[in-house]
């Protein structure tokens, strides 16, 4: 995941991270309290590099530390996610949901996952650890991406779902 975070110092972080929360615990410690979640969106080194090219101009020397330009901030603020986040990360996790249509059709409960794969719960857990699949908690769900669930599909041996049509 892609994730924009504001630092206490009011810079924004540009960083990666298989598991938001425990990256949000570890800025915490780094920079200090609070970290503000600006935007969490899909997306790995290739982008994060694009991101770091694109604010070449104002990033700060030798790390992934941008300053709060207006254009960064617009550029954050057009993102499919909220614009800041202070709730815990539950909060914040159903709040993507609630606010983010295209959030939440990028990612699906992992009971979701379980039924569309045709198997246990439990089952699906053990291969998500084994895969390293981060999951971010939503209410009282934890949610994947779809690209991940597609990933475990292919895994797993399991077929595509087929397309519903108008005519059958």
């Amino acid at each position: 995941m892609l994730y924009f975070v504001r630092i206490p110092d009011g810079r924004i972080k540009i960083g990666v991270t298989e598991d938001f929360i425990k990256r949000r615990y570890a800025l915490g410690s780094l920079y200090g309290r609070p970290i503000r979640l600006l935007s969490l969106i899909p997306g790995w080194e290739p982008e994060e590099s694009a991101m770091h090219a694109r604010f070449a101009a104002i990033r700060s020397p030798r790390n992934e530390l941008f300053e709060a330009t207006e254009e960064l901030l617009t550029f954050i603020a057009n993102l499919p996610r909220p614009k800041i986040c202070t709730m815990s990360e539950v909060e914040c996790g159903q709040r993507l949901l609630d606010e983010a249509p295209r959030f939440s059709d990028s990612m699906l409960s992992v009971r979701q996952a379980a039924l569309e794969l045709d198997i246990d719960r439990h089952e699906l857990r053990g291969w998500i650890d084994g895969m390293g699949i981060n999951l971010i908690p939503a209410g009282h769900s934890l949610m994947m991406s779809r690209a991940d669930l597609e990933r475990l599909r292919k895994r797993l041996g399991k077929p595509e779902p087929h397309a519903v049509t108008a005519a059958g």
